[in-house]
């Protein structure tokens, strides 16, 4: 195997057998080798061989030939945002700038420039996209956005969701439920012990109850057992357990009501994962609050800008997942992802291109 950064070679690589030995018995001639070449650039293939090796004695046969491979590892198109939530009759500006080609390993051959860009939807029922880049939802659900980059012929694809309101949602904790009208109201259901439901007491409801003092909420996590909610203003708010200070107001008491997380702004997701939370803002920072960290949201220092967040993994803009745990490298070679999905002890990613869903833990 052979990596190479430049090929510049105009003579011959060969990887010849061995001829066939001499003797009363001669052995026969060795095949030829294979060799596998990895460039980032070939300036001139000359001549590549790998012969099998000859014979000296008429009763042996020559050895087989063997293969050279040039492999090219193309780039992959990136998009920065992944997933993309805009309300019906509204629309969204892709950003041509914001394309850009990833570098798979290191090692892939062409060095790809930006070419022509053609988009198009997968489902125009759902969205539509005129030829600069600008999606118009059309009705509630989702679709899939696919842009060539046509000088190339290497694509990608963002998800778009179009609600109308807030996005219905339904979220599970350790022993109860939460749910995300369209209206904006949040309510809730299940064991109550820790204030989990947020209805102002700690009795069980086995029935739907409405989480007073907040309203215009857009999106929801449930954990072990308390909630967060963000409102589409920006407030964040938490309820429930707050003894791994998980509530995030720098109390380790437990609030059986909402109550308002201060600090954070620009927030356009939360998450909750077992006693931990998060909050991710626009300009793709993390913040951490709970179990392992402090009892107010803290940022979490990473190089990587991030575009998703879901249990204690993070998604970043080039798709690649990183674990909380571990900051220093991606979670094994997955690449050009587009959106997670993490539960308590694995999770699932989607590759858009394949069409792939990826299991891990």
């Amino acid at each position: 195997m052979l990596y190479t950064n430049n090929l510049y070679n105009s003579g011959e690589i060969t990887a010849k057998g061995m001829n066939a030995g001499e003797g009363t018995s001669p052995g026969g001639s060795s095949g030829g080798g294979s060799i596998n070449i990895f460039a980032n650039i070939i300036r001139e293939k000359g001549v590549i061989d790998a012969d099998g090796g000859k014979s000296t004695n008429k009763n042996m046969g020559k050895g087989g030939n063997g293969s050279v491979t040039i492999n090219e590892l193309n780039p992959y198109l990136n998009y920065p945002e992944k997933e993309i939530n805009i309300e019906k009759n509204t629309y969204y500006k892709i950003e041509a700038s914001k394309f850009a080609y990833v570098n798979q390993n290191g090692i892939q051959t062409p060095i790809v420039n930006l070419g022509t860009l053609k988009y198009e939807s997968l489902d125009t029922n759902t969205a539509i996209i005129d030829n600069t880049g600008k999606i118009t939802g059309i009705n509630v659900g989702t679709a899939k956005i696919k842009i060539t980059d046509i000088t190339n012929g290497i694509s990608t694809y963002i998800y778009i969701n179009v609600y109308n309101g807030s996005k219905v949602d339904v979220k599970e904790g350790k022993n109860f439920t939460i749910a995300l009208k369209e209206n904006g109201t949040v309510w809730s259901y299940g064991i109550n012990d820790k204030g989990q439901l947020g209805n102002g007491d700690s009795n069980n409801q086995n029935e739907p109850t409405e989480v007073k003092g907040i309203k215009d909420i857009k999106q929801i996590s449930a954990g072990y057992s308390h909630s967060l909610a963000i409102s589409r203003t920006g407030e964040v708010y938490s309820w429930g357990a707050g003894e791994k200070g998980q509530l995030g107001n720098g109390d380790i008491v437990n609030s059986n009501s909402p109550i308002q997380i201060t600090g954070l702004t620009n927030i356009k997701k939360v998450e909750t994962y077992k006693n931990t939370s998060l909050a991710l803002d626009s300009n793709g920072y993390v913040y951490a609050w709970g179990e392992g960290y402090s009892s107010l949201p803290m940022k979490i220092i990473f190089s990587e800008k991030v575009t998703d967040i879901s249990g204690n993994l993070l998604l970043t803009n080039e798709g690649k997942i990183y674990n909380l745990t571990d900051l220093t490298k991606p979670v094994r070679d997955f690449k050009d992802i587009s959106k997670i999905s993490c539960g308590e002890e694995h999770f699932v990613a989607l590759s858009p291109d394949r069409n792939d869903i990826i299991m891990g833990s």
